[in-house]
């Protein structure tokens, strides 16, 4: 038997998954095959990965930090009233 915090967690995972695919399929190219490209160089996708990063969180850092909480914040919710509803 599934508890319904592995369940929650299956879910929003294949949910994030599904998330980060729809947001690379609207910012890159569909003819740009970036999952071949990442395995075939792993270590200038992680360069260009984490400069990106750099670069959002230094210009855009306090609202994707309060966006992330939010998030967070609203799935804990979520959680516990899973549980305590069991």
């Amino acid at each position: 038997m599934v508890s319904a915090v592995e369940a929650e967690s299956t879910r929003s995972s294949s949910t994030r998954q599904g998330f980060s695919d729809d947001v690379l399929n609207v910012l890159l190219p569909e003819e740009l095959e970036w999952e071949r490209m990442v395995m075939t160089y792993p270590i200038p996708s992680l360069a260009v990965a984490l400069t990106a990063g750099f670069f959002i969180g230094s210009r855009h850092g306090r609202f994707v930090v309060g966006a992330l909480g939010g998030f967070l914040s609203g799935r804990v919710e979520h959680a516990v009233n899973s549980l305590l509803s069991d």
